[in-house]
């Protein structure tokens, strides 16, 4: 079964363009009853294939859910290991050294500050003391 593209209604302001783990609930629906209503009624879709693409969303749906509980969890411990190095004296794999006040989080890793105003990344060869 075909199914015809779809175009804004005119005056209809054009929706953000969302990343494909964005799909909720929601999206899903407007996508199930706009894909019914292009159906060929002499040859409808098969109800077990229904209920299969109904699973298959419901899988991917507790997917993205745990993935976002394990990037919450992550970042915890994130944060519980990063204050354990406050105070504590750090060397660089460069022979920087000093101790650290303070600690940053990112996207890319994970900083720390030293006393002496340097700002080092916390990666392999770092050792703390």
């Amino acid at each position: 079964m075909t199914v015809p593209s779809v175009t804004p209604a005119a005056g209809a302001s054009p929706q953000p363009t969302r990343n494909r783990t964005d799909l909720d609930y929601d999206a899903f629906l407007r996508l199930l009853i706009a894909q019914m209503k292009s159906q060929d009624p002499m040859n409808p879709m098969d109800p077990a294939q229904s209920m299969s693409q109904f699973a298959q969303f419901s899988q991917v749906e507790q997917s993205i859910k745990i993935n976002k509980k394990l990037d919450t969890l992550h970042n915890s411990l994130s944060i519980g290991s990063a204050e354990g190095l406050i105070g504590r004296m750090l060397t660089a794999p460069d022979g920087t050294t000093g101790t650290v006040t303070s600690v940053k989080i990112t996207a890319e890793g994970r900083s720390a500050k030293l006393d002496t105003g340097k700002e080092v990344q916390i990666t392999d060869g770092v050792s703390v003391s």
